[in-house]
């Protein structure tokens, strides 16, 4: 059922691409409006994509990501770093791999699961957070609705209407 949930929301991409386009735009300006000899002083943005397991759906948001960087104008180790961070499909591993990522003062912080968005909202709520492949980010603890939020994170989730299938 995941896998049929995963492969809808990619198919309908529009809304994650949106997402992340704007985010980046928003959160972005101030090194796209450098000039060539500023943009060299200022340090890379670091973005890291924080994953429980590697597979090919999380490679194409990466993709989306870099794409929509590009769009701006923003070029991958001049203006950003992206890394990616994986718990190797181990959730023991995941409290760790979070904990390394905020170590390395990231500016911005990408979950591709629920289960990685629940365990960097109980370590961290300053950094910058953008999420996908999340069920309810709000049982998550990202906050109470799409307006009544945490105000570092945002995201796309894909609420799977799951209170109709348990009656």
């Amino acid at each position: 059922m995941l896998r049929l949930i995963i492969s809808s929301l990619l198919k309908n991409s529009k809304l994650l691409v949106i997402t992340v386009f704007l985010f980046c735009i928003i959160y972005f300006t101030g090194c796209s409006n450098q000039n060539k000899s500023e943009s060299h002083s200022t340090p890379a943005k670091k973005i890291f994509e924080i994953i429980s397991f590697q597979d090919l759906n999380n490679k194409h948001i990466e993709e989306i990501f870099k794409n929509a960087l590009n769009k701006i104008n923003l070029k991958e180790n001049q203006d950003y770093e992206f890394r990616v961070k994986s718990a190797q499909g181990d959730m023991s591993n995941l409290s760790m791999t979070i904990d390394a990522a905020i170590n390395d003062k990231p500016d911005l912080i990408i979950t591709l699961n629920s289960q990685t968005l629940y365990t960097l909202l109980k370590k961290n709520h300053s950094i910058p957070t953008v999420f996908c492949i999340t069920a309810d980010p709000y049982l998550l603890g990202a906050g109470k609705s799409d307006t009544d939020h945490l105000p570092n994170v945002t995201g796309t989730y894909y609420l799977f209407p799951y209170k109709a299938l348990m009656k």
